[in-house]
């Protein structure tokens, strides 16, 4: 049985395949010309990211409502901060 954080994400991941904005987003995370901010280590599928096992995240930057997930997918960090 998959934890909360797991279900959160694959129900965001699914009721967002149909729209644009999730793939163009997905696809500058994948390493190659279009990729921007942080990126995959090497190019992952919207299956790897349903497959993979989350747990909630905590950070100061991430203000509730919102709220952060980690999963084991190596890749580098391209966080700026938002005033930039």
């Amino acid at each position: 049985m998959a934890n909360f954080a797991t279900e959160t994400v694959r129900n965001a991941i699914w009721h967002s395949f149909d729209l644009p904005s999730f793939w163009s987003t997905f696809t500058v995370r994948n390493p190659g010309p279009e990729s921007e901010g942080s990126t995959f280590l090497k190019p992952i599928k919207a299956r790897d990211l349903l497959k993979a096992s989350w747990e909630e995240y905590s950070h100061p930057a991430i203000i509730p409502p919102a709220i952060g997930f980690t999963t084991a997918i190596s890749g580098t960090m391209g966080i700026i901060s938002l005033e930039t």
